[in-house]
């Protein structure tokens, strides 16, 4: 039997929440600190208010809202990792690689290199539940160096097969040359608007204002027709409202706004709600991306994204400083939570520090939850072979002489090997411990996370991923020469 989505809203409650956010829209309006991106709207029916702030109408939201592609394909360098999203039928997983890089056993954080980015993406690429990254170039002295999002983009393109994202362009400047590049590895910019081998991730700043960057980032991605994923950062409590309702129903007003500028600078682009849980814990005075109310917004967003027929993502971190209990409980929580609820894409997961760490050792751990999780969606097959009342017989008919006892084991039969792994699904590697503990000790009493290590710092030095050409390799050196680009040593 296939798994059964659980619903945290009804259908009355997710048309409030649809209808809140043109509410919202129309009467509340958005600020908008762009004088292009303000007269675009303005010649396409917005009226504008004091400050900047621009009233949406409703048909216009409507309208923009069906000329966003319901369906996308976010593509691999290689085919055979291309996501079709949009049609409910997978949850596809990847990692967000932030500023910061926490060291084990160390419990210390320092600011990711290029090199971490390198293994992080590579490894990544050789977990099989892993099927897409994303890297967030944030961290000090933004600009021409290793936060660059070029920079960040090079390494991962260099590095892995499967789809990459690109979070939290700081400016437009940087999605020309990422893009340009992009367009080198799959053969011509015509081709890259085929086959988007990379996505782009830009958010909105909340309560309901775009600023002047982020709205170029839009333009510049809208040109490319590049998918966009809108990002709705509202932390409850903080720059939203505390409920859970009223949270859900700004965020939908943001994205909305943001799929109509995006439409009008080029209609048909392709747009991914991707509303991040964040909470605001009034303890600490901390964001908070783990507890009760963020699990809950994950089912909701799942619900949201098929009433409003619009792919849809989310974020997965925890709130600890380190790899610990508490990492585990958030992150398993959390993920879960986002996999049942039917999301198109879900990230994070390696993610510590309210987001902006992250520790390469949980990528084992996010291929083993991503197995898991797709496992229990599968559902439960019961056949007559799955059944298997004749093994069930036949093992049962074997008898122990002179004792007359059955002594059939079901280990034997070509049925167990039949359905182990696609029943079971064991992991192959040595990460996760399965051995009676007298073996653990014998090997050496490791917890996960030091295998972990150990097997991340394997994968790096053996596995080997398909180089980009030479002529795509001329391209990137022209196209660093052309932006004023230098490598992270010349910076």
């Amino acid at each position: 039997m296939r798994f059964r989505r659980p619903e945290i809203l009804s259908n009355e409650e997710l048309n409030t929440l649809y209808l809140t956010a043109l509410e919202l829209l129309e009467n509340v309006g958005v600020q908008i600190q762009h004088d292009e991106t303000v007269q675009l709207l303005k010649n396409n029916g917005c009226e504008m208010g004091a400050h900047r702030v621009v009233y949406f109408p409703e048909m216009l939201v409507k309208d923009s809202l069906t000329s966003l592609p319901r369906q996308v394909t976010l593509c691999g360098r290689d085919p055979k990792h291309d996501m079709r999203i949009g049609r409910g039928e997978h949850t596809y997983v990847g990692p967000q690689f932030p500023s910061f890089i926490i060291d084990h056993p160390n419990k210390t954080h320092r600011y990711m290199t290029l090199k971490d980015l390198e293994m992080a993406v590579e490894v990544s690429d050789y977990l099989k539940n892993i099927e897409w990254v994303m890297s967030f170039p944030a961290g000090p002295g933004v600009g021409y160096g290793v936060w660059d999002a070029y920079a960040n983009y090079e390494v991962a393109v260099s590095n892995t097969t499967k789809h990459v994202c690109i979070s939290g362009h700081q400016t437009a400047n940087t999605v020309d040359p990422t893009l340009k590049l992009a367009a080198a590895v799959v053969g011509s910019e015509e081709e890259l608007r085929k086959r988007p081998i990379t996505s782009l991730a830009q958010c909105p700043t909340s309560p309901l204002i775009w600023g002047k960057n982020g709205c170029e980032v839009l333009q510049a991605a809208a040109k490319w027709s590049t998918p966009t994923l809108v990002a709705c950062e509202d932390m409850m409590g903080a720059v939203s409202p505390v409920t859970i309702a009223g949270n859900l129903a700004q965020k939908i007003a943001e994205f909305l706004s943001t799929n109509v500028i995006l439409q009008l600078w080029n209609r048909g682009t392709p747009v991914i709600f991707y509303p991040v849980p964040e909470g605001f814990d009034m303890r600490t005075g901390q964001v908070t991306f783990a507890g009760p109310a963020v699990f809950a917004l994950q089912y909701a967003y799942g619900q949201i994204g098929r009433y409003l027929n619009v792919p849809t993502a989310t974020i997965i971190a925890s709130d600890s400083n380190v790899g610990d209990m508490q990492m585990a409980y958030e992150n398993s929580y959390g993920f879960l939570s986002a996999m049942l609820a039917g999301l198109d894409l879900v990230t994070g997961v390696v993610q510590l520090e309210e987001s902006r760490a992250c520790m390469i050792e949980v990528l084992p751990l996010l291929d083993e939850m991503a197995s898991a999780a797709h496992r229990i969606i599968e559902g439960i097959d019961v056949t007559p072979e799955t059944l298997a009342v004749d093994i069930v017989k036949r093992v049962c008919d074997k008898i122990e002489e002179p004792s007359g006892l059955r002594s059939g084991f079901f280990i034997s039969e070509k049925h167990t090997l039949q359905w182990y792994e696609r029943e079971q699904r064991p992991r192959r590697d040595w990460a996760i411990d399965k051995n009676k503990r007298e073996k653990w000790v014998r090997l050496g009493s490791k917890c996960y996370l030091d295998r972990a290590k150990e097997l991340t710092g394997e994968i790096f030095e053996k596995h080997e991923v398909a180089p980009l050409s030479e002529g795509v390799r001329e391209r990137m050196i022209e196209i660093r020469k052309a932006y004023g680009i230098k490598p992270e040593s010349e910076a």
